[in-house]
C-alpha cells in the first residue's frame, strides 16, 4: 500500500529533539490517516540523519516502521559519543537531523525534521 494521497499533499512537520553525549536517543511517533487508521509502513524504508549546518554528517539514526503507523528513530550511546561537536556560545543547536521514507512505489515524503540540541550527561 503506498503513501495516503493526503501526505503526499501535507508540509513536514518541525520536531525540535535534544540529543545527550553518550546517552541512547529513542524518538517515537505515530502516523495516522486523516480517518486515524495507522498508515502501514511494514514495506516502506526509512533513513535519518543529523547534520551539522555546514551539511557534515553527525550520525546516522536507526529507523523502524511498523504496520500500525510507528516511526521510530533511534541513536546508540556509542553513536551519541561519537559526536564531536559543541554548540557555539550564540547558538544551542548542532544541526538538524530529518527523516526520509519511500513506499514500495518509489514516493518519497519527509514527514518530521528538526533542529538538534546536544548536551552533555550531568551524570557521570
Amino acid at each position: 500500500m503506498p503513501w495516503p494521497e493526503e501526505y503526499l499533499l501535507i508540509d513536514s512537520a518541525r520536531i525540535d529533539i535534544k540529543i545527550v553525549k553518550g546517552a541512547s536517543f529513542f524518538f517515537k511517533i505515530v502516523l495516522n490517516k486523516s480517518d486515524r487508521t495507522p498508515v502501514d509502513m511494514s514495506l516502506f524504508t526509512g533513513k535519518a540523519q543529523l547534520r551539522d549546518f555546514d551539511r557534515n554528517l553527525l550520525a546516522t539514526f536507526a529507523v523502524t516502521l511498523t504496520n500500525i503507523g510507528e516511526l521510530f528513530l533511534e541513536l546508540l550511546p556509542e553513536q551519541t559519543l561519537a559526536i564531536s561537536v559543541s554548540p557555539s556560545e550564540d547558538r544551542t543547536s548542532i544541526g538538524r537531523f530529518d527523516c526520509l521514507i519511500e513506499d514500495e512505489v518509489g514516493k518519497k515524503i519527509i514527514p518530521i525534521w528538526g533542529e538538534v540540541t546536544f548536551d552533555l550527561a550531568e551524570t557521570e
